[in-house]
């Protein structure tokens, strides 16, 4: 298949992404790469294309949005983005006036709002979330708000453990018993302060910084795809709490605390996907114990406690 098309296995279904611009795919691709596979026939069609702006035009302040039973349709004219998805799923388009102006998180997650529509339809939910595991021993979902450590724990499985990673702060989960966790996106972003703790990642530093927030990207996809899972069934659901203690340990946690933790980031979730995804979490927090893994100090004793964890 040329480069113009090529095909991505996300959540056990095939997507062919048509790359209308060579700087785009340029831009998008590498969070994918990881999910690349031979050409096949495929469920979902996304055309990816860029789109020239009057000289002079300034955009209307705002963000236009539908989702709907006619399908998705979303505008962001500030940030020269549109969304397209057709009511049964099948055909997408995802339109940009400057792929140089995409921001670290849709570089970081392409096609997000899009896959969330989609994979609902399928019955897959995208969670703002972490995943780490291994093949015959499961994986558990670290879940925790923004800024509440799963980019920090995530990289220290990748890099003081034999962990594979299946998110690191977006993954799909499907309705299945048990669980299982698919991975979407081969990248990470964390603060540019906590790159310190991994120097041995620098080389996997992407070429953009998001300066509004000061978090950089990871390419994890080019040198670690060997670490890279997918599919594997979920064994439990690990609250992340920052204690600053010496030492991370693992303590039995309330069923509510793991929902509340997977619900606040609402506003990055479809509003019409709100009361699916709450229900959706509930009923995940029923399959699946609970527990809290209060993080030390030391990237190397997370990861250790994580992997013991799942290996018992």
């Amino acid at each position: 298949m040329s480069d113009a098309g090529e095909c991505f296995r996300i959540a056990g279904s095939t997507v062919r992404v048509d790359w209308g611009d060579p700087a785009l795919r340029a831009t998008l691709r590498p969070a994918l790469a990881h999910r690349a596979v031979e050409a096949a026939s495929s469920e979902l069609v996304i055309t990816a294309t860029s789109l020239a702006v009057a000289p002079g035009r300034v955009p209307p302040p705002g963000l236009r949005m539908s989702d709907t039973a006619e399908g998705l349709q979303i505008d962001e004219p500030e940030r020269g983005l549109s969304h397209q998805l057709d009511a049964a799923g099948r055909v997408a388009v995802l339109a940009c006036h400057d792929p140089r102006r995409l921001p670290v998180n849709e570089r970081a997650a392409p096609f997000r709002l899009i896959f969330q529509r989609w994979l609902r339809l399928r019955g897959v939910h995208l969670l703002h979330a972490g995943a780490v595991g291994l093949p015959g021993r499961g994986a558990v979902l670290l879940v925790a708000p923004s800024g509440g450590g799963k980019s920090n724990t995530v990289l220290s499985c990748l890099v003081h453990s034999a962990l594979q990673l299946l998110g690191e702060d977006y993954v799909a989960v499907d309705g299945a018993v048990p669980p299982r966790a698919w991975s979407v996106y081969g990248s990470a972003k964390l603060l540019a302060a906590d790159l310190a703790r991994f120097p041995g990642l620098a080389d996997d530093l992407s070429a953009v910084r998001d300066e509004g927030d000061g978090k950089v990207a990871l390419d994890l996809g080019q040198r670690h795809r060997a670490r890279l899972g997918d599919g594997l069934p979920l064994r439990a659901i690990l609250v992340l709490a920052i204690t600053g203690n010496a030492t991370s340990r693992v303590v039995p946690a309330p069923p509510g605390e793991a929902v509340k933790a997977m619900l606040t980031s609402l506003l990055m979730v479809l509003p019409a996907a709100r009361r699916p995804l709450f229900e959706f979490t509930t009923a995940l927090v029923r399959k699946l114990p609970a527990y809290r893994l209060e993080l030390g100090r030391d990237p190397a004793q997370i990861a250790a406690t994580i992997e013991e964890f799942i290996q018992a």
